[in-house]
């Protein structure tokens, strides 16, 4: 399951570093809690690091769903950034790349949601 590790703000947009597996030792925070907390705080300019992230599973595909029409039930924005080959691929054969941004720059996503 992949689990929300760190959380940063660059402007108005929030980063959720995600880690593919739970760290021993860590405390981590499941990716779709997070998302709809910060729903609640009224931060719904979301870009999901997926840079640790070397495979993703049904329910990591659900969280990820969820996260976007949650977020843009709020007007806001989920978007992805740096996956891997493998992620990627499986992204693609749900077809979710018709409807989420993924980005491999991120400077370059953060720019997208102006």
């Amino acid at each position: 399951m992949v689990v929300v590790l760190k959380e940063r703000n660059v402007g108005s947009v929030t980063i959720l570093e995600c880690f593919g597996r739970q760290p021993a030792g860590e405390r981590k925070q499941a990716l779709n809690d997070r998302v709809q907390v910060l729903l609640v705080e009224g931060r719904a300019r979301l870009l999901l690091d997926f840079s640790q992230v070397s495979a993703i599973y049904s329910e990591d595909i659900s969280a990820i769903v969820r996260g976007f029409i949650s977020t843009a039930r709020e007007g806001g924005k989920l978007k992805l950034l740096k996956l891997s080959p493998r992620v990627r691929q499986v992204l693609d054969a749900t077809r979710l790349f018709n409807v989420l941004e993924a980005f491999d720059d991120e400077s370059a996503a953060i720019a997208s949601f102006e």
